[in-house]
C-alpha cells in the first residue's frame, strides 16, 4: 500500500541544487563520497633539521566513505624491539602527534612534530602506520630525520706583505713592458707586419706585372730604387720612366696599366701647376684600371713642388711617406716595403724561388732594362733605407 510522504518545496529545491553542483563528480559536499576497498596512503617525506630546531612530518590516509571503525593513522618509534607510540608525552615529551580528520571524516591526516631536536633524533627510525579493519592496503612508512649541513667556505685573508709581494713585481713588469714598447715600437711593428700572411691579397693573375709605378721625370731615381728592391724580392715591376721617346706616352701608360695588377704613384716632388709641359694629372687617369685597395701614393719627404689637386682631393688614396735617405735604417726600410707589399698583388710559387742561391724568376726583358739610358744605382744607393711616417 502506498503511503504519501509530503515535503516542503524548499527542501526539494535545495536537493536539486546540490545535485546540479555535483554533476558527475565522485565526491560532493553532501553525503557523497567514494567507497574504497582499501585506503589510499600518502607517506611522509624526509626532512632536514639542525640541533635545537623544530621539524614536522605528515602522514595521510584516505579511507573513503566505507564504514570502518578501525581506520587509523598513527606514529611509532622503531628504535627499540617493539614499536612505541610517539603520542605518549610521558615517554616522548619532545614529540607531538596531532590528528586531523577532513572531508567528512574520510581523510585522516597525522602530523608528527619534533621540538628541540637532539643529536640522537638523527639516529632513529620513525614509522607511520595507515591501517583499516579490512586488512587490505595497510601501509607502513619509515622515515628518518637528516641533519642539515651548511658548507662554510673558509676565506683566507692575505697580509699586507703578501699584497706587496704580488703588486710590486706586477707594476715593475708592466712598467718595463711599456718602456720596451715605447723604445722599440717600430721594430715591434715591423716584426708584426713582416709576419702577416699575404694570402688575403689577390694574385696578379694573367697580368705580366705585379705593380706599375707612375712617376714624373724628376722622380725617376726614386722609382728605380723602389723597382730594383721589389725585383730583388721577386716581384715583376714596370715604371713609367721606361717609356721610350717617339711613342704615344698616354697610350703606352694605359697598356702598362692594363698589364699590371697594382699601381704605385710617386707624388711629384717638383710639380708646378704653371708648367706647360705638365701631363701628370692626365696620366692619373690610369687609376681606372685598378681596385682602390691596390693603389698607393708614395710621397718623398722634403718635396718642394705644388700640391697635386687630383691626389689631394681624393681622400681614398693611401699614402706612404718615403723619408730622406740619410735618416734611414735597415728595419725602417723593411717596414716601408712591408707596408708597400701589403698594398700590392701577392707573389705566387711560380715566380718565387725557395732560396736566393737559386734565383729563378719570371721576369721580362723590360723589367731589368736600364731606364732612360742611365746606369744602375750604386751600392750605397741600393742600400739606402726608408721610414714610414704616419700622416
Amino acid at each position: 500500500m502506498w503511503i504519501p510522504h509530503w515535503t516542503q518545496l524548499a527542501a526539494i529545491a535545495a536537493s536539486c541544487q546540490e545535485l546540479h553542483k555535483c554533476g558527475c563528480k565522485k565526491t560532493c559536499s553532501g553525503n557523497s563520497c567514494v567507497d574504497r576497498v582499501k585506503p589510499e596512503a600518502y607517506g611522509p617525506k624526509t626532512q632536514y633539521g639542525s640541533v635545537g630546531g623544530t621539524v614536522s612530518f605528515i602522514c595521510t590516509g584516505d579511507f573513503g566513505c566505507t564504514p570502518d571503525a578501525a581506520r587509523d593513522v598513527s606514529w611509532y618509534d622503531e628504535s627499540g624491539i617493539e614499536l612505541k607510540p610517539l603520542d605518549n608525552n610521558t615517554i616522548f615529551p619532545r614529540y607531538n602527534v596531532t590528528t586531523i580528520e577532513r572531508s567528512n571524516h574520510t581523510i585522516i591526516e597525522s602530523r608528527f612534530e619534533i621540538i628541540r631536536i637532539e643529536r640522537r633524533d638523527f639516529e632513529k627510525n620513525f614509522t607511520c602506520l595507515v591501517t583499516s579493519s579490512y586488512q587490505e592496503g595497510n601501509r607502513i612508512f619509515i622515515v628518518k630525520l637528516k641533519e642539515a649541513r651548511i658548507q662554510i667556505t673558509n676565506i683566507t685573508w692575505i697580509t699586507a706583505e703578501e699584497v706587496t709581494a704580488i703588486v710590486v713585481p706586477s707594476v715593475i713588469i708592466l712598467t718595463v713592458a711599456i718602456i720596451f714598447i715605447a723604445v722599440f715600437y717600430l721594430r715591434i711593428k715591423l716584426f708584426i707586419l713582416s709576419r702577416i700572411p699575404y694570402w688575403h691579397l689577390i694574385d696578379k693573375g694573367d697580368r705580366q706585372y705585379h705593380v706599375f709605378i707612375l712617376h714624373e721625370d724628376e722622380d725617376t731615381k726614386l722609382a728605380r730604387r723602389i723597382q730594383q728592391r721589389l725585383q730583388s724580392d721577386y716581384y715583376t715591376v714596370k715604371i713609367s720612366g721606361s717609356i721610350t721617346g717617339g711613342t704615344d706616352l698616354m697610350q703606352k701608360a694605359q697598356e702598362f696599366a692594363q698589364d699590371s695588377k697594382s699601381l704605385v704613384i710617386i707624388y711629384p716632388s717638383e710639380y708646378s701647376e704653371s708648367s706647360q709641359n705638365n701631363n701628370f694629372q692626365s696620366f692619373m687617369g690610369v687609376r681606372q684600371y685598378y681596385s682602390p685597395n691596390l693603389v698607393t701614393i708614395v710621397e718623398e719627404a722634403g718635396r718642394t713642388g705644388d700640391k697635386v689637386e687630383v691626389i689631394d682631393s681624393d681622400k681614398t688614396l693611401v699614402r706612404i711617406k718615403y723619408p730622406p735617405n740619410q735618416n734611414c735604417s735597415t728595419y725602417r726600410q723593411e717596414n716601408f716595403y712591408c707596408k708597400l707589399k701589403l698594398r700590392m698583388a701577392r707573389r705566387t710559387e711560380n715566380n718565387v724561388c725557395c732560396t736566393k742561391n737559386n734565383i729563378q724568376t719570371q721576369r721580362g726583358a723590360e723589367d731589368t732594362e736600364l731606364l732612360n739610358g742611365q746606369h744602375n744605382l750604386s751600392n750605397s744607393e741600393q742600400e739606402s733605407s726608408v721610414e714610414v711616417w704616419s700622416d
